[in-house]
């Protein structure tokens, strides 16, 4: 079985995985964070941020999709995916298959904010706390096709 996380920017994700990782319920899983995963591929930039800057949001979310299905088509995952990776598509494909089991990261929109309102590596910061937050909204529904856990 394959599990994956989602939720906004800032949810807890990485920090959730990092305790399943050491949960004895998951001692024989591999544990994959997909931005972090898609960075260690990755040469001459200092960051994600700076690679999206570089190469564009498009070329990031196909990068995105194609990184996690790679990771997805392994045997006993948990991967931690980025607050934007699902669309309506990728909702259904992930839901089709009997073998992958996703989680929403329930955590409130002010709370993810204060987490990342200074992270310069994160492009989408730049464009202010009222563009988040719609962002968060928009991206919501997509989350709650998933069960919910609690950060």
């Amino acid at each position: 079985m394959n599990y994956f996380l989602c939720g906004f920017s800032g949810a807890g994700k990485s920090q959730y995985l990092k305790e399943l990782s050491n949960s004895e319920q998951y001692k024989n899983y591999q544990f994959y964070d997909l931005d972090d995963y898609i960075f260690s591929s990755l040469t001459g930039y200092s960051g994600l941020g700076e690679a999206i800057e570089d190469k564009g949001w498009e070329w990031f979310r196909s990068t995105e999709q194609s990184k996690l299905m790679e990771l997805l088509n392994r045997e006993n995952v948990w991967v931690a995916l980025g607050g934007g990776t699902l669309t309506q598509d990728l909702v259904k494909k992930l839901k089709s298959y009997e073998n992958i089991k996703g989680f929403w990261l329930n955590t409130d929109f002010e709370t993810c904010w204060s987490r990342i309102e200074g992270d310069t590596n994160r492009p989408l910061v730049k464009k202010g706390k009222q563009a988040l937050r719609e962002l968060y909204l928009e991206r919501e529904p997509l989350y709650k096709n998933f069960e919910k856990v609690l950060p």
